[in-house]
């Protein structure tokens, strides 16, 4: 995407966002800060946000965002223990070098294992939160030296 005046009118046109300055006969790229109102209905404040991270993470000011991330990681819900570790690794085809059954397991610890992928049989060693995000997001190369 180009970071335009014309890209960003469009993209408030389609977010119906309502911005406080006019842009039109500014020079904007992705660096460039942008003030508008936020977009969640139940509130009044404004936001500040480069033209990226508009872009990335709303229209929504300080206080919105902290509540929605909140919210997000309440609802995700997610429970770093063997149980999952064992389930995820049969799904993934994933052998693991060390026996993590009497281990305390969270997000944090560091899982050292083997890809049982025909085309990979690569070892890696990643705390495990860094492994289901790599796996959520599908990279083509996961155990490769690109991490």
């Amino acid at each position: 995407m180009k970071y335009t005046n014309q890209s960003l009118i469009e993209y408030c046109n389609e977010n119906n966002i309502q911005l406080i300055n006019n842009y039109k006969d500014q020079k904007i790229n992705r660096e460039s800060y942008i003030d508008g109102n936020c977009i969640n209905e139940n509130c009044c404040n404004t936001f500040n946000k480069n033209f990226r991270q508009l872009l990335k993470t709303g229209a929504y000011c300080n206080s919105c965002m902290k509540e929605l991330s909140s919210n997000k990681i309440k609802e995700s819900n997610v429970k770093y223990d063997n149980d999952m570790l064992i389930e995820f690794c049969n799904e993934n085809n994933i052998l693991l070098n060390e026996d993590y059954t009497n281990q305390f397991v969270n997000r944090d610890t560091v899982i050292d294992g083997i890809c049982l992928d025909n085309e990979c049989k690569n070892t890696f060693r990643k705390p495990f939160r860094q492994l289901l995000h790599l796996f959520t997001f599908q990279m083509p190369t996961l155990w490769g030296r690109h991490l």
